[in-house]
């Protein structure tokens, strides 16, 4: 057969199914398109299965067309089979990849050498020894147990939403993504997820004592929604309150959404959940959004709204002006680790409750603290008291007041309650952001002794092999070496570090340099956070120049080559690197005897990665030598005084004059690499 054939695409791993979605299943699946693997190279097979996917596709479209007609919702017991089918898929894909598996599987291959050579903890070293890589998690049955967990207590809704999308679509079901029960029905299936993951687990190590069941055991049937037997609520707008984790309504997952033909009738006020995601499709198709981190932001924000306020508050045309300031008074009481630490798995509510009750015991002038079931020193349960800083604050107002704006520019302010703009003017003024920032800088800058004693360490001292905490005779200038010390001497984010190219390393007037850009493998934070900054002398006299021609004499493309991103910190280098340091600092001061009290300072939780960065500002303007407007350039902020433009405080010679004169009191001489080179010809 010859010929271009519909829905048919040619892909080096094989063929795919891809077809625009019939217009009732794209409204119910929030999706206009599918796409789908027919898992054969053979064309012939190919357009047979293709065309089969289709007819399915046209059936699905008939029964939901059918069921919309109707008007009719679910009842319990059909939502119930349709979690039951969605369990017997998920364990049926976990039999047909078993079925394609020959031989050892990858992931116990890797498992059994790295364990017979006791470094399961560092991946890179196992490869090195062995050139097998270690498997991504969802290759690894533990792994995918651990991410369908994380993935339930984080509620991420669109780790389930296709599958049971497709699940609805197959039972002739047709439950609207706005609806509160498809919340509730995500959330449970992120349950079954898990249940099932475990017994895909036992059944990768050989363990079918489960036997073959048709429906999952962690869900009862009277935490199934009844969609078809539930009435909507009428009653009037109340006031504002922190509710239950349980009540958490919709989260956003898609930009597409269908609008009314009718310009002439006004119409009902949507979910706010359907009206943000209005907004977010027409700030990213007018351009106004070209960064997906932003579009991911906007998501948060949305999710913070729908865990604090009220059920009746996810009604656009409920939200009023006191609605707004009462879900800024609680994002102002958000610790600043939401989501981390001891807040992981928590809802904003839960973290809210949580920071109250440590910054209750603080205030008693406890020097020991209950926290979350530990006792913790006052100085690490301070840490975690904080609340999230004015600039964390303004960046999630910033969304809501944005869509007030684009709202009622849009001929949308009916709405709203009253029919203007109730996020209007909601922002913390930037002279009070600019003075708490001043103020919050200096408490998590690391002090020199802390820094002496971070790398007197054994990675800087000298550790024995196969580990990094035990000190021993190799000093290796790996990238545990160096990531570090250029935070410190640059004041460089750590995604920025870890990113680097070698062609990144750049040398301009005589100053070599890093450029920080973004590319289509390199990123910043800011627009502002494009710049070029010099390399401290005390990093030449290391031998960083050295490390780049070692790199590219090995025909590498990056300057840290060990660092690969998690799939699931969406491609950030610096996630990793930093769970790495974390576990470092941590590592060293839980050794036993003296070494670990000697290392205890280490493993304050302000001391995190970021905290160097924070300790190269703190001491830059500390440092005569250097303006305002030179460190903000150096750090990728925006600067507010222009005069050092004009005055040439700004050139490349200036700027390195100025960082070469940031000092610390430690001494690294006894690292500096003989006849190190300083320039890169």
């Amino acid at each position: 057969m010859s010929g271009r054939v519909q829905h048919l695409i040619q892909h080096p791993s094989g063929f795919l199914f891809r077809r625009r979605l019939p217009e009732p299943l794209a409204r119910l699946m929030g999706r206009t398109h599918i796409k789908r693997s027919l898992r054969t190279r053979d064309r012939r097979e190919a357009v047979r299965r293709a065309r089969e996917a289709s007819a399915r596709v046209e059936h699905l479209r008939a029964e939901v067309e059918q069921a919309m007609s109707e008007g009719r919702l679910p009842s319990r017991e059909e939502l119930m089979e349709v979690l039951a089918a969605f369990f017997r898929d998920l364990l049926e894909v976990g039999e047909r990849r078993r079925d394609r598996t020959q031989g050892v599987p990858e992931w116990l291959r890797y498992r059994r050498v790295a364990e017979d050579i006791s470094e399961d903890e560092h991946p890179h070293t196992v490869a090195e020894r062995t050139g097998l890589l270690p498997p991504e998690m969802e290759d690894d049955p533990d792994g995918r147990v651990m991410l369908a967990e994380q993935d339930a207590y984080e509620n991420r809704r669109e780790a389930v939403e296709r599958r049971l999308d497709l699940m609805l679509a197959r039972a002739g079901l047709a439950l609207p993504h706005d609806h509160p029960a498809y919340a509730r029905l995500c959330r449970l299936a992120l349950a079954v997820r898990v249940e099932a993951a475990k017994i895909d687990a036992a059944r990768d190590y050989g363990d079918y004592g489960d036997g073959w069941p048709e429906a999952p055991t962690s869900v009862p049937p009277q935490a199934v929604p009844d969609p078809a037997g539930e009435a909507r609520p009428t009653s009037p707008p109340p006031t504002a309150t922190i509710r239950p984790a349980e009540t958490i309504p919709y989260d956003i997952r898609t930009s597409q959404v269908p609008r009314s033909d009718s310009a002439t009738k006004t119409p009902a006020a949507p979910l706010l959940s359907t009206a943000w995601a209005e907004f977010v499709a027409a700030k990213v198709s007018s351009g106004a959004w070209t960064d997906w981190k932003t579009e991911r932001d906007a998501k948060r924000a949305l999710a913070l709204w729908c865990e604090l306020m009220d059920e009746d508050f996810q009604h656009t045309d409920r939200i009023t002006r006191r609605a707004a300031l009462d879900f800024r008074d609680l994002i102002q009481r958000l610790p600043a680790l939401n989501g981390k630490s001891i807040y992981a798995g928590t809802t904003a509510k839960q973290a809210i409750a949580l920071a109250d009750e440590i910054r209750r015991q603080l205030d008693e002038g406890r020097r020991w603290v209950e926290v979350a079931g530990t006792r913790k020193p006052a100085e690490e349960a301070e840490a975690l008291a904080q609340r999230l800083t004015l600039k964390s604050i303004n960046k999630v107002l910033t969304f809501f007041t944005s869509f007030g704006n684009w709202a009622v520019k849009n001929e949308r302010a009916d709405w709203f309650a009253d029919r203007t703009n109730p996020f209007f003017n909601l922002l913390h003024e930037k002279k009070h952001v600019r003075r708490a920032r001043d103020r919050d800088t200096a408490p998590h800058a690391i002090p020199d002794e802390v820094l002496r004693l971070l790398f007197a360490s054994p990675v800087w001292a000298g550790r024995a092999p196969g580990t990094d905490t035990v000190e021993g005779d190799d000093i290796l200038r790996d990238h545990k070496f160096w990531v570090p010390l250029i935070g410190l001497f640059s004041g460089m984010r750590l995604s920025e570090i870890c990113q680097l190219r070698l062609d990144d390393i750049r040398e301009r007037q005589g100053i070599v340099c890093f450029a920080v850009e973004n590319t289509a493998e390199t990123s910043t934070k800011t627009e502002s956070g494009e710049r070029l900054v010099p390399i401290h002398e005390e990093l030449l006299r290391l031998g960083l120049l050295d490390r780049v021609a070692e790199m590219t004499r090995r025909g590498e493309r990056r300057l840290f080559p060990e660092i690969v991103p998690r799939s699931s910190a969406d491609g950030d280098y610096g996630a990793t690197f930093s769970r790495w340091f974390s576990r470092y600092r941590y590592g060293l001061a839980q050794r036993p005897g003296e070494a670990g009290r000697r290392y205890a300072p280490l493993a304050k939780e302000a001391y995190v990665f970021h905290a160097l960065r924070h300790s190269f500002i703190t001491r830059a303007r500390e440092t005569p030598e250097m303006t305002d407007a030179q460190l903000d350039r150096l750090i990728g902020h925006k600067g507010q005084a222009t005069r050092d433009i004009y005055t040439g405080t700004l050139s490349l010679p200036r700027l390195a004059e100025a960082l070469n004169a940031v000092r610390f009191e430690l001494d690294l001489s006894r690292l500096y690499l003989p006849g190190a080179r300083r320039s890169l010809r």
